[in-house]
């Protein structure tokens, strides 16, 4: 459904989260809005916007079917970065912050309050989810195709720093060294190689054969 950026089944979908239209209308907003759409993300940052969220009672009939695949809806950018971080997250949301902490005149550091963390969706559906927004890109009929990045696309693995690991089966891709190892580099050619050594040796020979030109001045 992602991968092809089906309307037609994100409507489907959202209307099974309830016996009726007007119910999954409202299970549909208390997840947009456990997500972080149409309020403030808490980062108390001057100028930001709430976006638009109408509560599900003042949806149109075309509403209840186009806001499920983001129609009717607007969000700023920390929103949208909000809600693919809470996937990531294994589905826990945690509330943005700008300051890591303070540092007095003595020198000492205060951490920041620990930003708030809510629970939105289950690890599991948050997987499920991940691997579904991967489809956009790196499924063969996905939408997205064109934004792949074949060398970091896939997960990383905290075995070895910047080891980037292929999926099972795939051979697309090609893993980064780690640190220390050395960058990999491509062999001379067999044709160029000797050819550039005999231009060396040549201009040495010239430079050593030719007469000098240099001149000795003594004052008068």
């Amino acid at each position: 459904m992602l991968a092809k950026s089906s309307n037609i089944g994100t409507i489907m979908a959202t209307g099974e989260l309830g016996k009726t239209q007007a119910e999954a209308n409202k299970v549909l907003y208390s997840y947009m809005r456990k997500f972080g759409l149409g309020g403030y993300s808490g980062l108390g940052f001057p100028g930001e916007t709430k976006g638009i969220l109408a509560p599900p009672e003042q949806w149109s009939t075309s509403q209840q079917y186009t806001i499920p695949f983001g129609q009717g809806v607007s969000i700023n950018a920390l929103q949208a970065a909000s809600i693919y971080s809470t996937i990531a997250n294994g589905g826990v949301r945690v509330e943005p912050t700008l300051v890591r902490g303070t540092k007095g005149d003595d020198g000492r550091f205060t951490p920041a309050p620990e930003p708030e963390k809510t629970r939105v969706i289950s690890e599991k559906t948050a997987k499920t989810l991940a691997r579904m927004l991967e489809s956009v890109v790196d499924d063969e009929e996905g939408t997205g195709t064109k934004a792949r990045i074949p060398a970091t696309a896939w997960r990383a693995r905290p075995a070895r720093p910047t080891e980037w690991i292929r999926p099972p089966g795939s051979t697309r891709g090609t893993p980064r060294p780690s640190p220390g190892s050395p960058l990999p580099t491509s062999p001379a050619s067999p044709s160029t190689a000797p050819s550039r050594t005999r231009r060396r040796a040549a201009t040495s020979a010239a430079r050593s054969a030719a007469p000098s030109t240099s001149r000795s001045w003594s004052s008068p």
